[in-house]
């Protein structure tokens, strides 16, 4: 594995030590995770293709985490998986206008937070269902 640059290795060890004072068998055990995630981590980053939409996942994830790099890592995963699953949510009943409209909406209300847009999305869908039932089976 490649050596963690000192800053990183400082931030590492400062927080583990604070977790596990009195525990240099756990500080060693978290400090080879974290230094882990920290290398999985700086290969995902420079895997992705360079535009504003991967700096926002990155951004998000690494200052949701800023001292956590097993947690950043994960963040990244979610928010990718999430953001590929947004995009291409589709729903056999709710119309294409509807849907696109609602996928906006949400959107801007959840900046950089894809797990997020993903979920909201889906309550809406469900509630827009819920509604659109109700009103067509008064009818």
């Amino acid at each position: 594995m490649t050596p963690l640059p000192p800053d990183i290795l400082s931030i590492i060890t400062a927080r583990v030590q604070n977790d596990w004072p009195s525990d240099p068998a756990m500080q060693r055990h978290l400090i080879d995770r974290q230094a882990s995630a920290y290398a999985q981590l700086v290969r995902a980053c420079e895997a992705m293709e360079k535009n504003e939409y991967s700096a926002q996942i990155i951004d998000f994830a690494c200052t949701s985490w800023p001292d956590d790099y097993e947690m950043a890592l994960h963040t990244l995963k979610r928010q990718l998986a999430s953001s590929k699953a947004f995009f291409e949510y589709t729903r056999q009943a709710v119309p294409a206008d509807v849907l696109q409209q609602l996928k906006e909406k949400t959107f801007e209300e959840w900046p950089g937070d894809y797990e997020m847009k993903l979920h909201v999305l889906e309550t809406e869908l469900d509630a827009w269902l819920k509604t659109n039932r109700v009103q067509l089976d008064a009818r």
